[in-house]
């Protein structure tokens, strides 16, 4: 056992010297050595929004050689995978709409640029995801301003048109189009499910179907290892053409590169989900109840109904032939941040993230989460600067935005938190350690434990013949639970980042906003024999 904890302490509390950023190709140095297991795509994920994150050129905006003077914080963090919002060019600043999507947006720099960030994060054995948005383009996109200056265009028909008297679907999502002026042209309106500035594609016709690969397969082609792909359940207003859809274009993207990861933003209810993990298309979809209910149970401190029923619903849904991987995670770009979301409460978000990482799945991490980065809708307000540094130490600080959250007076910078040893970032990087070293945690089942404290949330988690009982508190209070015969032997302790917690004589005392993590007494966390 004192082997045991030895080891543990010592992977904890090894430091690593960083390499200074730096900005030309040469890049700076991986900062460790790579991880031996490479478990891509099921493994921790980064998602980094370019315009926020590091800028290089002091124009304010976040850009690729910023990203790459990065890459070793975040290769630091324990990541093995990055998720790219919007890289193309676009009149927006999130790049949803996309006018090229064979082209870098020069505001982050060009596709040599792009290319020298894939390379210095393949360097480092992190795999390189990028947003793909294929439900629609920008209404300044070429092909559409030819289908709305001519009716006769060729490509009047890659988009969605109706006589405005002939419209019954939708009619919220329907736009005449204008010219400069202002003016109405035509009497024919083309449809926009998110808004008239972004015109959807008419998968109906092969040829969009057959651009649309063709793209998936350039970026392939350049090295990309993935897409995330945006508006996954709305090619089509039917989810069956919808599964057929990206049935195709994962056969296609597959031809390519076997190991593709595909994941898809579709927000339905289980029954729906099924539906998509049923067939061979999308091997991850992000997991938006799950996201719910967590920052739900951690806020309210009591267990979620929702948990028994997602329990039932994943040994359903995720067929263990099928290489399904459930995307999980609290926040993304399209949502208040999780530090906002628990009224700056640091210890309810530590408590969350212990949570997510003890969840089957690929967990996916919204940039500045690792260091209790605040963030309230609207949209731009919830994707602010990264704070590295002290603002006047700040060197790479992007300012394209004036933060109402992004300020040191919410947040503590990370080069502060990396020395604090009871910090957010800290916890994360213990967390995301105990995971990456832990097959049951990456890779096992998840059942119903025999705990039902209210205030509790419990679980097992088993991969092989091995298995995890994982408790988390929910509550500021000291937690007393007397546990099955079953579960109090499992006496081995994995997690426990509370002194106070421990089990004795088959009752589990559990400090206030705890996470425990135990076993029986036969491998220790490694899934090596104890000696």
């Amino acid at each position: 056992m004192k082997k045991y904890l030895a080891l543990i302490l010592l992977s904890f509390c090894h430091t690593v010297t960083l390499a200074q950023p730096k900005t030309n190709n040469m890049g700076p140095k991986p900062s460790t050595p790579p991880p031996k297991r490479i478990t891509f795509p099921n493994c921790i994920h980064y998602q980094i929004f370019l315009r926020s994150f590091a800028d290089s050129n002091g124009d304010g905006i976040g850009d690729f050689h910023g990203a790459v003077a990065k890459l070793n914080e975040v290769e630091q963090l324990g990541v093995q995978g990055i998720w790219l919002m919007p890289i193309h060019p676009s009149p927006s600043y999130h790049k949803y709409d996309v006018t090229d999507y064979y082209a870098i947006d020069k505001e982050y720099g060009t596709y040599k640029d792009f290319i020298y960030f894939l390379d210095e994060a393949h360097k480092r054995q992190i795999k390189v995801i990028t947003d793909l948005v294929l439900n629609h383009c920008s209404s300044k996109h070429p092909w559409f301003v030819s289908a709305v200056k001519n009716p006769e265009s060729e490509y009047r028909d890659y988009f969605l048109w109706r006589d405005s008297s002939k419209i019954t679907f939708e009619p919220e999502h329907w736009y005449f189009p204008k010219d400069e002026k202002g003016k109405i042209i035509g009497n024919q309106k083309y449809y926009g499910y998110f808004s008239e500035e972004m015109p959807d594609w008419n998968y109906d016709n092969p040829k969009v179907r057959e651009e649309m690969i063709k793209i998936g397969t350039y970026w392939l082609q350049q090295g990309v290892d993935g897409f995330r792909l945006d508006a996954a359940q709305h090619i089509y207003p039917e989810h069956e053409k919808n599964i057929l859809w990206w049935d195709e274009f994962a056969t296609a993207m597959r031809k390519i590169k076997p190991s593709v990861y595909l994941v898809g933003e579709v927000t339905n209810n289980s029954k729906v989900i099924a539906g998509y993990y049923s067939s061979n298309g999308l091997q991850s979809l992000f997991n938006f109840d799950l996201a719910e209910a967590i920052l739900y149970s951690v806020l309210k401190e009591k267990r979620a109904s929702f948990f028994s029923s997602w329990i039932n619903d994943y040994n359903r849904i995720m067929n263990p032939k099928r290489q399904f991987t459930d995307a999980i995670f609290l926040s993304n770009h399209d949502q208040n941040r999780v530090m906002s979301s628990l009224k700056g409460n640091e210890q309810k978000a530590k408590l969350a993230t212990s949570i997510l990482m003890t969840l089957p799945g690929a967990p996916f991490i919204y940039y500045g989460e690792e260091i209790g980065l605040e963030g309230m809708k609207p949209d731009p307000n919830i994707r602010e600067p990264m704070l590295w540094d002290e603002k006047d130490d700040d060197s790479l600080r992007t300012h394209w935005i004036t933060p109402e959250y992004a300020l040191e007076k919410n947040t503590v910078p990370l080069k502060e938190q990396k020395i604090n040893k009871s910090s957010i970032y800290r916890h994360y990087r213990k967390m995301i350690n105990y995971r990456t070293h832990s097959k049951v945690l990456q890779f096992g089942g998840i059942s119903v434990s025999g705990i039902t404290t209210e205030n509790v949330l419990s679980f097992y988690r088993t991969f092989n013949k091995e298995k995890f009982l994982v408790v988390h508190n929910l509550t500021n209070k000291e937690q007393t639970i007397k546990l099955t015969a079953q579960d109090s032997l499992m006496i081995i302790p994995l997690i426990q980042n509370e002194k106070t917690t421990k089990i004795e004589s088959g009752v589990l005392t559990i400090a206030p906003y705890a996470t425990f993590v135990s076993k029986a007494d036969n491998y220790n966390l490694m899934g090596r024999k104890r000696e």
